[in-house]
């Protein structure tokens, strides 16, 4: 009797334990039924709100867009593709971007309905042709972006984000760069002082000098801001080099913050670099190129800086080197990486939070307009050596300047 019972438990057992497992097959394999029968953008590899930066030169540029399901379709389906603001404004809030939207003659459309065809999974994929940026678009300063959507006349299901996909243009732009030494510092006239739980200063640099060793070409000082009361009230120094480290390490001084961040890796002389220093209350980081290389915790403290404390350069003997300079922003506000990364060589100067923005464009003379219009004025001290017709990007002098 004992052991007909124990056979019974066992029995029960196994008959439980088999129809879990078809339970979770049968579910799992009903999930992905479900999302193997949606519709969606093939080039985002099925994956939610996917972007692809497009290389904007002096000639049309085709990309393609390709309808597809996860299998093949018992019947035709009709698919289109368009153009979608409300898109774009979702992206945006959902990144933190401030794209603008690319206007109609920026682009064309060839073919914007396709077919799936019964018994197969990709339509005919869809021309999308960029054209130049104009003059004009180029001046705005504004970075702009299309948003292109697929929907189906039929009763077939979205995977909802990767019916998707914005293009952001990214064109190439050449400018012009004062040159920064000892003897040609950087000076500011704030419109205000600042009282900061959060900030972020960005530009993009190359230098012709670092030293190689431990306290070698020490305290080459690049922005300079400080509070009017003190260092201890406020404080944004940042340089290359220390007496206890390697000259080619990127620091900021924060004494008000209690801390200084240096870079974990070593920098390349005549390379352009773009820097970027972020405080969002909690952490100071740094990110080099748009992707963050050191971080430490900070007090969390309030940086006050005086308007007339504000410059980039010092006149002291420890600046040997000179340093190309370009895209210097200040801004109140802790900037996002995806922020970063997309605006390295350009930024709407209307955006949230930027404070003051200089382009450094100019190509002659000793004053730099501030973009955004709040008139901080920014001037240099000595005579301003320019550097023309430079590639806007981040390599090595001898990529970039031909």
């Amino acid at each position: 009797m004992i052991i007909a019972m124990k056979q019974l438990v066992k029995n029960k057992t196994l008959i439980i334990l088999i129809g879990l497992i078809t339970c979770l097959t049968g579910c799992e394999n009903a999930k992905y039924n479900v999302i193997d029968s949606m519709l969606y953008i093939k080039e985002t590899k099925a994956q939610a709100y996917s972007s692809q930066k497009i290389p904007i030169r002096d000639v049309d540029l085709p990309v393609f867009v390709t309808p597809c399901t996860g299998q093949v379709v018992k019947e035709d389906m009709e698919v289109q593709a368009s153009v979608n603001q409300e898109t774009l404004e979702a992206y945006n809030k959902r990144y933190g971007t401030d794209y603008a939207l690319l206007p109609d003659d920026g682009y064309s459309i060839e073919n914007s309905v396709v077919t799936i065809k019964q018994g197969k999974q990709d339509a005919p994929s869809i021309k999308v042709t960029f054209k130049p940026i104009t003059e004009e678009m180029m001046k705005s300063g504004k970075t702009y972006a299309l948003p292109v959507n697929i929907a189906s006349n039929g009763t077939a299901q979205i995977l909802q984000g990767s019916d998707l996909i914005v293009y952001i243009m990214d064109p190439l732009r050449k400018i012009s760069a004062p040159v920064i030494n000892k003897n040609n510092n950087l000076e500011m006239k704030m419109r205000q002082d600042y009282s900061l739980k959060e900030w972020t200063v960005e530009y993009r640099i190359s230098l012709d000098r670092l030293g190689e060793g431990i306290g070698k070409d020490n305290n080459q000082a690049m922005f300079d801001a400080k509070a009017a009361t003190g260092e201890s009230d406020g404080q944004i120094y940042t340089r290359f080099g220390d007496a206890y480290i390697d000259g080619r390490t990127l620091q900021i001084k924060c004494e008000d913050q209690g801390c200084q961040v240096e870079s974990k890796m070593l920098f390349n002389i005549n390379t352009w670099y773009h820097i970027a220093y972020v405080n969002d209350g909690k952490n100071i980081t740094i990110y080099v190129n748009g992707v963050k290389e050191s971080e430490k915790p900070s007090k969390g403290a309030t940086t006050n800086l005086g308007k007339n404390n504000f410059r980039f350069g010092t006149t002291s003997y420890y600046l040997r080197a000179n340093m190309k300079l370009s895209e210097l922003r200040f801004w109140t506000k802790a900037v996002t990486p995806t922020q970063l990364q997309n605006n390295m060589f350009n930024v709407d100067p209307t955006t949230d939070g930027l404070e003051a923005y200089w382009k450094l464009d100019e190509g002659s003379g000793n004053e730099f307009a501030d973009a955004t219009g709040h008139g901080n004025i920014c001037t240099s001290t000595g005579y301003t050596e320019w550097k023309h017709n430079i590639i806007a990007d981040n390599k090595p002098d001898n990529e970039v300047e031909k």
